[in-house]
């Protein structure tokens, strides 16, 4: 059984040239917004988030974090001394932590606007 000739045409705009662009632009620069992203290519928002999904990406809320100052690096490297020998005291500690060229950083708690 076949379909109609003219029907199936509700996806017409998302094809596959048009996810490969998107990707690429996505790719090139992380920060922008699916609201952005629509306006430069003449597209509804709906298009670009239903678009985005086709490419098995996921859009997260941008957090803003605090910057730091001289200070409060040295501190946080005295800090991480005694962190590191604490874990090598107690082994079975369940501490995790992530090193990121020599800086330690805490994970963030989690956005619930990310995880709907």
């Amino acid at each position: 059984m076949a379909r109609k000739e003219g029907s199936g045409d509700h996806n017409k705009k998302r094809t596959g040239n048009f996810l490969k662009d998107l990707k690429a632009k996505i790719k090139a620069e992380l920060t922008k917004s699916m609201r952005t992203l629509a306006k430069e290519t003449t597209m509804t928002e709906g298009t670009i988030r239903r678009a985005v999904n086709d490419l098995g990406l996921t859009s997260y809320v941008h957090c803003h974090h605090q910057l730091l100052t001289e200070a409060t690096e040295q501190k946080r490297f005295e800090k991480e001394k005694k962190l590191l020998s604490w874990m090598k005291k107690e082994p079975g500690s369940t501490a995790q932590i992530i090193l990121d060229n020599e800086v330690w950083t805490v994970d963030q708690v989690r956005n619930s606007g990310n995880d709907r």
